[in-house]
């Protein structure tokens, strides 16, 4: 980032990094690490810049005031100390404005020498110590493409097209209309090129920028794939997809706007100096249209999710074009097989695709993909299966699975399968199901929906002797031996687990988002959201009297799924054709992020190794809770509910290292930052800012005050005991100490209270 008055000077961020470490000017090199940032769309129009081989981004501190320091701290996606609008200031170069303090913007000071401070000041487009121009690097330099040899052509207005690459932002290319759908332009290459970032300004008319688009790509003007969608942003939009290679390219509305036009001040197109991004073979146009915004960055970082792909099938794969004959493969070993691009449509008509099957314990099942050969390898690429949910109904109380591993050593890729509906599977319904050895699910996006009832969580029952009678839909369910999920995408929208695992043996989940929904109680109470219409008034059938025995309180927030991770003690699996029962067993949590389930990663009823690193859990009723081994590195916030939690007295020996994210805590009706229990832990928790909730505490035994657990109800997970740990409070949270606390040591940099006789908490 090279100031636009000084351009032999970039921010740079110093040697390695650490909290509130200095950034300033000095002599600009690109091949210097300490001026080399990831730029990192927190969505909306807004950026965080990470420095290159560290974990600390660009922050901007709190609020805003002239001459306010701007410093390195550790990244988080939630910290908008650390967002900035790109607003373009023209000839290339931007103002970093600061997204909670929106007046102030990041200057350089005048001139520049090795050293000089980089601090906030009031926003100006004429100070040019706030203009910055942005050198892409991505291994080898980004670089923006010619535009002198490009022709644009629109049916919407073909007047002004030049005016978009002219390199002046007081000209512009209009619609001359109010924005609608199917207005559009396409830029001609005239050659075959990369590109993988295209770029929007609409300095001099933000309130014009599209809101709604679509990007598709193609070779001959005529047959066009899509590579992109989404939501531009006031003034400037910046569209990032996977590399292409065409000759054309079209910007196409789809959405609307009852006064303003579609204008575009000025348009880039960038791309890799070096070219191609795929790996391997020859790249060929189009990204899958099923596969946008599927991923999501944990706090450290990480990228969790489902990754882009192209449609390009790779070597040595026989093609198939019906679910009938993917379906087909799947009984067989050793072969590689892909499904056709495309969009799979099923419904009540397609029984005919199901196998029938006794599951281990003696259920019936109806199987849409049972994988039953080994040695295998099936690639769903740039195809989509729509399951509508009336297809529940016709297999009556038969357990409904999607996809079933039964084989060994298969590999499954980027299975995409939404339901649609919302009807109920009378006998249970699993999108995958896991058995067998040396599977892995890689690439997967799954959508779940369909489950009774819907919209009030566990409130009413969740196993036996419910309340209300439910139907069950969870995700993913992995047994077997060293079976693996990888990189995969699961919107659960269903009452059910996310991912769970029953007599499994050294699981591995690696890279996985997991997004369920949360809703309030008091909206549960209030009973008239039109939503939840038909769970609402099998809840009023009851006066609302929970499984718990009580009224359901305000203040809380609930999750409608059940578990996000989530390891049984029990269960029943077939490996090699033998069945066998057993606890999940020597599980491994890798690089995931959950969301808004009733738990994050709760690992407490497995056996053997537990094992949880770079993992982040926003949002959810209860965070991390394993009972005993090592959570590493791990990020985590309180918004709903603490961050750590322990089930029993018994837990013994787990390790700790979280990271709180930035916390509003006005979902969280227990008070609780974090809830220790349990003996010979040693608990780490670290802040990522000094603000803190003043609602929320960290409690070492006692109430948990958890919704569950109100009333005397579940005692014996409630007012643990504590002994022989280790808890170190890096954060400025308040550290309440309960009487049955003891022989707890430690350090707090928040206050202490409660029962400190008997610990030595410093």
């Amino acid at each position: 980032m090279v100031k636009r008055n000084a351009s032999n000077y970039a921010i740079d961020g110093n040697n390695g990094g650490v909290n509130g470490q200095d950034t300033y000017l000095w002599s600009e090199n690109e091949n210097n690490v300490n001026q080399q940032w990831y730029e990192i769309d927190r969505g909306n129009g807004y950026y965080s810049y990470q420095k290159v081989a560290t974990n600390y981004c660009l922050d901007g501190n709190h609020g805003g005031d002239n001459a306010q320091n701007v410093y390195l701290w550790t990244c988080n996606d939630g910290n908008q100390n650390q967002h900035w609008r790109k607003v373009d200031v023209g000839d290339g170069h931007y103002r970093l404005e600061k997204r909670n303090a929106s007046g102030y913007s990041i200057d350089g000071n005048k001139g520049g020498t090795d050293g000089q401070s980089i601090y906030l000041w009031a926003s100006s487009d004429s100070n040019q110590n706030q203009h910055w121009k942005f050198n892409y690097l991505n291994g080898t330099a980004k670089s923006q493409l010619s535009n002198s040899s490009w022709s644009l052509s629109s049916a919407t207005n073909s007047n002004g097209l030049s005016y978009m690459i002219d390199g002046d932002i007081s000209s512009r290319w209009s619609t001359g209309v109010k924005q609608a759908a199917g207005q559009a332009f396409v830029i001609n290459f005239n050659e075959r090129v990369f590109f993988d970032r295209i770029v929007l300004s609409n300095a001099k008319n933000q309130n014009d920028y599209p809101r709604s688009y679509r990007v598709s790509v193609s070779n001959d003007g005529t047959n066009w794939v899509q590579v992109a969608s989404g939501s531009g942003s006031f003034g400037l939009s910046i569209i990032d997809f996977s590399d292409q290679l065409a000759s054309y390219v079209k910007l196409e509305q789809t959405g609307s706007d009852s006064y303003y036009w579609w204008s575009v001040d000025e348009i880039e197109v960038w791309a890799n100096a070096a070219g191609s991004e795929y790996e391997g073979g020859t790249p060929v146009v189009g990204a899958s249209p099923y596969r946008g915004n599927t991923t999501y960055v944990g706090g450290g970082g990480h990228v969790a999710g489902a990754l882009q792909t192209s449609c390009d099938t790779p070597s040595g794969y026989s093609v198939v074009s019906s679910l009938a004959q993917m379906r087909s493969a799947m009984a067989q070993s050793n072969v590689k097989v892909a499904l056709a691009p495309g969009l799979y449509e099923m419904d009540s008509e397609d029984t005919n695709l199901f196998t029938s099957q006794i599951l281990p314990g003696g259920k019936d099942a109806e199987v849409l993909f049972p994988v039953t050969g080994s040695n295998s390898v099936y690639d769903f690429r740039c195809a989509k299966i729509e399951f509508h949910t009336d297809l529940w109904e016709v297999f009556w109380r038969d357990e409904v699975v999607q996809l079933r591993t039964i084989g060994n050593n298969n590999k499954i890729y980027n299975l995409t399968i939404e339901d649609i509906g919302t009807t109920d599977p009378q006998g249970g319904a699993l999108n995958i199901l896991m058995d067998g050895r040396d599977n892995l699910l890689e690439g997967a996006v799954i959508t779940a929906r369909g489950s009774e009832p819907y919209g009030l969580g566990d409130a009413y029952g969740k196993g036996g002797g419910p309340v209300l009678w439910h139907r069950k839909h969870s995700v993913a369910l992995i047994r077997g031996l060293r079976n693996t999920v990888k990189q995969s995408t699961f919107y659960n929208y269903a009452y059910g687990h996310s991912v769970f695992m029953q007599a499994s043996d050294d699981t591995v989940i690696d890279g996985v988002y997991v997004q369920g929904e949360l809703r309030s109680t008091a909206d549960m109470l209030a009973s008239n959201n039109p939503r939840f219409a038909d769970a609402d008034a099998r809840a009023a059938s009851v006066n609302y009297i929970t499984e718990w025995g009580y009224t359901l309180p305000a203040g809380y927030w609930m999750s409608l799924q059940e578990d996000g991770i989530r390891a049984y003690n029990g269960g029943i699996t077939v490996v090699d054709g033998v069945e066998s029962t057993g606890a999940a067993h020597n599980v491994t949590v890798l690089n995931s992020v959950v969301r808004h389930n009733r738990s994050g990663v709760v690992l407490v009823h497995a056996s053997g190794t537990k094992y949880v690193e770079n993992t982040t859990v926003i949002g959810n009723e209860s965070g991390f809770g394993i009972g005993s081994g090592d959570i590493v590195n791990c990020y985590a916030d309180a918004s709903v509910g603490p961050v750590l939690s322990f089930a029993y007295s018994s837990d013994s020996g787990t390790t700790a290292d979280i990271t709180v994210l930035p916390t509003d805590g006005s979902k969280n009706g227990s008070g609780a930052l974090a809830y220790i229990g349990g003996r010979n832990h040693h608990v780490t928790l670290r802040a990522t800012s000094s603000v803190i909730d003043p609602n929320l505490e960290i409690r070492v035994s006692g109430d948990k005050k958890n919704i569950r657990m109100l009333n005397g109800n579940l005692d014996y997970q409630n007012n643990l005991t504590t002994t022989n740990s280790v808890v170190n409070n890096y954060t400025n949270y308040p550290l309440v100490l309960d009487d049955d606390a003891s022989g707890v040591s430690g350090q707090s940099d928040g206050p202490v209270s409660g029962n400190t006789g008997n610990n030595s908490i410093r």
